[in-house]
């Protein structure tokens, strides 16, 4: 099965994606790139790990259609203006490859 479109329909929302900082010729730290991607933000509590592995609950998830391109370094501004920290981002299969990921806030 591939990504049904129709699957968009639920996704009203839109966040920008600041890429994580890299590293110029030079060495110096440069800004990444800036995109809109269309989302689901849900407010739910869900136990998740965190990079170092402990366990923290994550507050709000974010749906979106994969492959993202999103990494943990990245700046997620939501549409309130705010920028919450990505504990980690799940990501999910159907029979042909990845479906969707859903990103996990604090």
């Amino acid at each position: 099965m591939t990504f049904d479109p129709s699957f968009l329909d639920m996704m009203k929302d839109e966040i920008t994606v600041q890429s994580g900082q890299t590293l110029d010729v030079y060495g110096a730290p440069s800004a990444g790139t800036s995109s809109t991607k269309q989302c689901r933000i849900v407010r739910k509590n869900k136990l998740a790990r965190d990079a170092a592995g402990a366990e923290v609950v994550a507050g709000t998830q974010v749906w979106l259609q994969a492959p993202s391109g999103i990494s943990v370094t990245d700046t997620v501004t939501m549409p309130d203006g705010s920028t919450p920290v990505i504990i980690a981002i799940e990501a999910y299969p159907d029979e042909d490859g990845l479906h969707h990921e859903v990103l996990l806030f604090q």
